[in-house]
């Protein structure tokens, strides 16, 4: 089964220094963008299956980048966790068209957002195992049948 590839789009060195650790530390590849102006074309370059975007950013914000990734069908695939320094980031984004799997606040522990990256790669594997067994299944019925 392939590994969760994860990019982390942070513009804060503190930040992007307590992201890349904690994944870093149970083993998660990532790809660390500090210019938001480079995450389209690293996310179509690695095509990650996730990313971590913070939601403020001096030139092109979380929800411009989502909506960007969300638009273009080399990219379209990608979930996003967004960080915000604000408070009740899920209140920012009531309303935004972006596909996204949580928000967090970057008050919260780290721990929390890891575990959000944790859950979404052990759901992966699962869609993947039900994949390959509801193939190898048909298989079986086909040989039987003939």
């Amino acid at each position: 089964m392939s590994r969760l590839e994860v990019i982390v789009v942070e513009d804060e060195f503190s930040s992007m220094k307590a992201i890349t650790h904690a994944l870093e530390s149970k083993g998660i590849s990532f790809l660390a963008i500090n210019d938001s102006k480079d995450a389209m074309t690293a996310a179509i370059r690695h095509q990650p299956q996730l990313a971590i975007l913070d939601f403020m950013m001096p030139d092109i914000d979380g929800i411009t980048l989502c909506n960007q990734l969300q638009a273009d069908s080399r990219t379209n695939h990608i979930d996003v966790i967004f960080l915000s320094a604000k408070h009740n980031i899920e209140d920012l984004l009531i309303g935004a068209k972006v596909k996204y799997i949580s928000a967090h606040d970057k008050a919260s522990p780290i721990s929390e957002v890891i575990n959000r990256v944790l859950f979404k790669n052990f759901e992966r594997q699962c869609d993947l195992s039900i994949n390959s067994f509801q193939a190898a299944h048909k298989e079986i019925i086909n040989q039987l049948a003939h």
